[in-house]
């Protein structure tokens, strides 16, 4: 027993965790126990075993209230077990963010008697957290000053930074400083309050030698000048009215290597420290200052800040429709029409999030010089954001249309080289003549973008011109994207798997085809050769192809119960068949369901087969290891060879349903049915046949000796409700 004890407290000693006991708030909170490891934040156990301590003291001083407020609630509560964040005192006077994970002990009357608590350190978490955070509030802030500058004169635009940069930093005051005689002296350009700060009204001169000494040589040296809580560079207290100085100066931009101006972050109301986040938001926020004031000294539009692209150096989206408007104008005049070519680089993301945005950066920036390269002289080309381009031909140049799409798709057959690897990227490109009376610009870049998304749905690589009809397919397309994003959502609502039985020859129901149907919230239904493709397109076929599997085996299961050889035929994506881990996820499920894994079969396609025989092969060994059967579909209309067929290790074929449709007027289906039933007996595998539809194809199969039949003349897909009551009736089928 003592030694059990001695190997838990060592673990508790050497866990990063501390382990605490705190007396209730009757006693103040008093440190009851601690373990040693609390000396990792500089203190001992004595601290506060002697109650020289106690955990509230070294809770961070803004966090108390807090801490104690909630802790009342628990108790008002009888919550006895919850989680708190908040910050705690190392004894260097830093702080860290912990969780603080306690449950409450109390006597018989409900007083708390104390707490059990175990501390861990979050501060990395947080940080992480925090970092993502305020990437993406950075981005926002700076998305929403682009906005609010384009097209706004100089001042306007300065103004513009300058109120989007302080609220976004909840300082005190924001002010852009414009040097004067010798570079020397400064006065107030623009200026930014924050509520409840009152503006420099008069006009102020602040010298570098006498009111900021030093600040001019530290921004010449390096650009930037922080001023944390506390800190007194010479001077600089003059700027405040409180002990608290917190400033950060940045040149605004520099000629001739001495200071134009520069931008002053002033901050009077609460403590902060520039964290390297913040600090790289201010150095574009002072790029944008600079560029705007070279755009105010020299009279030139802020093209490099505003207008282009920063990666690729192209126009951007905001530039493109100054050009495309004008492009109008002029070839309404000029009675010329042209064409604009949207175009959007297939699957990008896979890149980028397989390799990193070093790789998709590099491969962005190739692609703008090949456009630049190729096109530059008889168009505009624009980078529209993403891995979206835009190509507007000039009118004279617009019979060369179908010279450029040909290039385009020519030049993606060959590999984009960068760096140390080698990449395939497709295209799907939209194109749009103008001009037309009803179309603007906006019209325009729309209807590109809808005939872009048209080519991408015809299978990538590949161009497709816009018309009026696309409109209605496009906005009934991004609905049911919607539908179908909500109802995965929501636990696939909406979604059910019917069964088609499948019988022997003489008409026993034997098993069932899984198929998967979509009905929206309005009644109506999706028919799968609609959804299907959708839910490819969307990357969402592995998860519909995992709800498919849970269902269909946990009816397998439950069949089998009073149908022991009872199965499921249930079809396999070729993205599922993709996935590295398919065997992992399938044994789960299966193991989730309880189903006998030899009373289900996978059914592939002959294209799937061609996609990777290898793989294929392999895959399908594996499947049968573990009992599973394999049914290979579609025989007879796709393009595999009967000897993929023999050498995969499949137990039952497939005839197509075209081939059985054949036999009234057809010769030819008939022998073919027929040869194919004899040669895939002669293999030792067996035979489904199916879409039989009448009585005479039913016949036919059975005098071909077919082993398996299915189809509508025998029963449609039908809910599983029904199809219970035929399995449970152990109906024949005609």
């Amino acid at each position: 027993m003592i030694e059990i004890e001695q190997n838990t407290s060592e673990i508790v000693e050497r866990s990063p965790s501390i382990a605490l006991r705190v007396a209730g708030p009757d006693k103040g909170y008093a440190t009851l126990f601690v373990s040693g490891n609390v000396s990792a934040y500089g203190y001992s156990k004595d601290d506060f075993l002697s109650w020289k301590l106690n955990w509230m003291d070294i809770v961070y001083p803004d966090d108390r209230e807090s801490v104690a407020e909630v802790l009342r609630q628990y108790d008002k509560d009888r919550t006895d077990q919850f989680s708190i964040l908040y910050r705690i005192i190392r004894a260097d006077n830093s702080f860290l963010w912990v969780t603080d994970t306690s449950r409450a002990k109390r006597d018989l009357d409900g007083k708390i008697l104390y707490y059990d608590t175990v501390i861990r350190d979050y501060t990395e978490t947080k940080s992480n957290i925090k970092k993502i955070e305020d990437d993406l509030r950075q981005n926002t802030a700076l998305n929403d000053i682009l906005q609010k500058m384009y097209d706004a004169d100089p001042d306007k635009a300065l103004q513009a930074i300058l109120d989007g940069a302080g609220a976004y930093l909840d300082v005190s005051r924001v002010t852009l400083f414009e040097c004067n005689s010798g570079h020397t002296r400064s006065t107030i350009m623009h200026e930014w309050c924050n509520t409840g700060i009152s503006p420099i009204k008069e006009d102020v001169f602040l010298s570098y030698e006498n009111d900021l000494p030093g600040v001019a040589s530290t921004l010449m040296e390096s650009g930037l000048l922080l001023v944390n809580n506390g800190e007194n560079p010479g001077g600089m207290k003059k700027r405040f009215e409180t002990e608290e100085i917190k400033a950060l100066a940045m040149f605004a931009v520099c000629v001739q290597d001495v200071p134009f101006g520069f931008i002053c972050f002033d901050e009077c109301v609460k403590k902060r420290q520039w964290d390297s986040g913040t600090v790289t938001f201010l150095r574009n926020i002072a790029k944008l200052v600079s560029a705007t004031l070279l755009r105010k000294r020299n009279d030139m539009v802020v093209g490099n800040m505003v207008l282009t692209d920063r990666l690729t150096g192209l126009h951007n989206r905001y530039d493109l429709e100054r050009h495309l408007n004008k492009a109008i104008s002029e070839a309404k005049e000029n009675g010329q029409a042209s064409y604009i070519l949207f175009i959007d680089i297939d699957d990008f993301k896979i890149i980028n999030d397989s390799c990193g945005h070093d790789y998709g950066d590099a491969i962005l920036r190739s692609f703008a010089s090949f456009l630049l390269d190729s096109f530059g002289r008889e168009s505009e080309v624009f980078r529209f954001g993403g891995a979206e381009f835009v190509i507007l031909l000039h009118p004279e140049y617009a019979e060369s249309v179908h010279r450029v799409i040909e290039k385009l798709l020519g030049r993606v057959q060959l590999p984009w080289n960068v760096m140390d690897k080698s990449f395939y990227c497709s295209l799907s490109i939209g194109v749009v003549a103008f001009p037309e009376d009803y179309q603007d610009s906006k019209d325009i870049i729309k209807h590109a973008d809808i005939a872009m998304y048209q080519a991408k749905r015809s299978g990538k690589n590949s161009y497709a011109f816009y018309n009026s009809a696309q409109d209605n397919d496009f906005v009934r397309h991004a609905e049911l994207e919607k539908e179908m994003l909500e109802s995965i959502d929501n636990n696939f609502s909406g979604f059910s798997v019917f069964y088609q039985p499948q019988t022997d020859s003489s008409g026993v129901v034997v098993g069932a085809e899984a198929l998967l149907r979509w009905t929206l919230p309005d009644g109506s239904s999706v028919p799968p050769v609609q959804f299907i493709p959708l839910a490819e397109y969307l990357g969402l076929i592995v998860q519909v192809g995992e709800f498919v599997l849970r269902e269909s085996t946990q009816v397998c299961r439950h069949v089998n119960e009073t149908n022991p050889s009872f199965w499921v035929s249930i079809n396999i994506s070729v993205r599922q068949f993709q996935q590295q881990d398919f065997l992992e996820r399938v044994m789960t499920i299966m193991k989730e369901t309880g189903v006998n894994p030899a009373n289900i079969i996978f059914e592939i396609t002959e294209n799937m087969v061609i996609y990777d025989m290898g793989r294929m092969k392999a895959l399908s060994e594996e499947f049968r290891e573990h009992g599973i059967q394999i049914s290979m579909s579609d025989f007879g209309a796709g393009d595999s060879s009967l000897g993929n067929m023999r050498e995969l290790p499949i137990d039952i074929v497939k005839i197509d349903r075209t081939v059985i449709q054949g036999i009234s007027t057809n010769a030819y289906s008939k022998s073919f049915i027929r040869l194919m039933v004899d040669l895939v007996h002669s293999m030792g595998k067996k035979v489904c046949i199916e879409g039989v539809e009448t009585a005479e194809q039913l016949r036919y199969c059975q005098e071909c000796h077919a082993d398996y039949v299915q189809g509508f003349h025998l029963q449609m897909p039908m809910p599983l409700a029904d199809f219970e009551k035929i399995v449970q009736l152990k109906q024949t089928l005609p």
